[in-house]
């Protein structure tokens, strides 16, 4: 009798806290992802290739090889530092959106050869990843499923020409 009464909410306790543990390892794997992209996207500055690079980054990380969550799309863009208090803003005219597999959606508004990479004043640039955790047991299905930002900041790397 007892134990008809514990064995239900033990379960749910136990798939609960499966579900969470993966979707902790979606939410590590993608702050990790975007640091990682950011990183290609300092380094690569204004070469041609730099949002492709970017974009292979995340797509050759967990989150983007894993079918743990699915990636809508990765955001490249130019931010803005205010002089006056240090606020950093997203420059809203200069950005760029791609799909996982490189195709970019939309216009491209800030075309890689644009940045600028001089050691005076670098770009710094920004790189959300827009992504969604499916519940995967079923426990959760009835909730929608959550829509995730993952966003990480860098400025430009110097060039040396």
């Amino acid at each position: 009798m007892e134990f008809a009464l514990v064995a239900p909410v033990m379960i749910f306790l136990f798939v609960a806290s499966i579900e969470a543990s993966l979707l902790m390892f979606s939410r590590s794997s993608a702050e990790f992802a975007a640091g990682e992209a950011a990183t290609v996207a300092s380094q690569a500055g204004n070469a041609l290739n730099a949002d492709s690079l970017t974009v292979a980054a995340v797509h050759n990380s967990a989150l983007g090889s894993s079918r743990l969550a699915h990636v809508n799309e990765v955001d490249i863009y130019r931010l803005i530092q205010n002089q006056a208090d240090g606020t950093i803003i997203v420059d809203t005219a200069h950005g760029n959106r791609y799909n996982l597999n490189g195709a970019a959606i939309g216009t491209v508004n800030w075309p890689p050869a644009t940045r600028d990479v001089s050691s005076a004043g670098a770009d710094l640039i920004g790189v959300t990843i827009d992504y969604t955790y499916p519940w995967q047991t079923g426990l959760f299905g009835a909730i929608p499923s959550p829509h995730l930002l993952a966003t990480y900041y860098l400025r430009l790397e110097p060039q040396v020409n």
